[in-house]
């Protein structure tokens, strides 16, 4: 016989032999009682709205804003940092006129009398009590 009628015989011995399909039952039922939505109000109540608006606390007068102090001026800025060699240095320049700029290292103080504690590339560490702290270039245009 040929491998065609082989399937063939196959295929239909396999139907003839399979039971008959049952759909199989669902293990929940379906729900039996009616879902609705409820109705929405045909027409909103724009006084009631109106009243919650303007007892809202957006319209409470504003509170003046009170604005820092301004910063006080040092008299004096950061200027510029110096390396030669492994000796860091920075410039440090006052704002009064023909004051002349004054070159600091690690150990030296700064104008308002804190001790500079290092020098890195762009910050200076200097030491107030037991807290460092450290300051940069300021820049001004």
């Amino acid at each position: 016989m040929t491998p065609v009628l082989l399937v063939l015989g196959a295929g239909a011995l396999g139907a003839l032999l399979s039971p008959a399909y049952r759909p199989e039952q669902g293990l929940v039922g379906g729900r039996r009682d009616v879902w609705e939505l409820p109705d929405l109000p045909r027409h909103p109540d724009a006084v009631g709205k109106a009243l919650a608006l303007s007892s809202a606390p957006i319209f409470d007068p504003e509170k003046p804003l009170t604005t820092p102090p301004p910063a006080e001026d040092p008299g004096w800025r950061i200027a510029a940092f110096f390396k030669r060699g492994k000796a860091s240095s920075v410039l440090i320049q006052f704002n009064a006129a023909g004051k002349a700029p004054v070159q600091l290292k690690a150990g030296d103080k700064l104008p308002n009398g804190e001790r500079i504690v290092a020098i890195e590339d762009s910050e200076v560490l200097v030491r107030k009590g037991r807290q460092t702290t450290r300051y940069g270039v300021e820049r001004r245009e």
